[in-house]
């Protein structure tokens, strides 16, 4: 059975930081809070949430992105980034598991 998986991004958390120029990035966004969602052909859904934390330390002024100018596009392509393919699998077939146990039907032995 095939599974759609999508990303949904739940909160950010955003602080002041200085990057190693001595240049201060205003609403620099240091934790992400997101949900991995899978839903099968059948329409049972399941999700995983995770937390990533990220630092504009190694961030040009030029490369810096304020919340304020964030697309959901840009903050997916930061996580697919920072968690990586083999991660982002783990979750999958974590999310692909819990759906399959809900396809199924828990039984008592039909003897006794």
């Amino acid at each position: 059975m095939a599974i759609t998986y999508a990303w949904e991004i739940v909160s950010l958390e955003t602080k002041d930081e200085t990057n190693l120029n001595g240049d201060v990035l205003q609403n620099s966004v240091v934790r992400v809070t997101w949900k991995r969602n899978g839903t099968d052909t059948d329409g049972v859904s399941h999700s995983f949430l995770g937390n990533s934390w990220f630092t504009s330390e190694n961030t040009s002024v030029g490369d810096f992105v304020n919340y304020f100018d964030l697309t959901e596009d840009s903050v997916i392509s930061w996580l697919t980034n920072k968690i990586g393919s083999h991660e982002v699998k783990k979750i999958d077939d974590i999310i692909a598991r819990r759906i399959d146990k809900k396809n199924s039907i828990v039984r008592t032995p039909p003897w006794g």
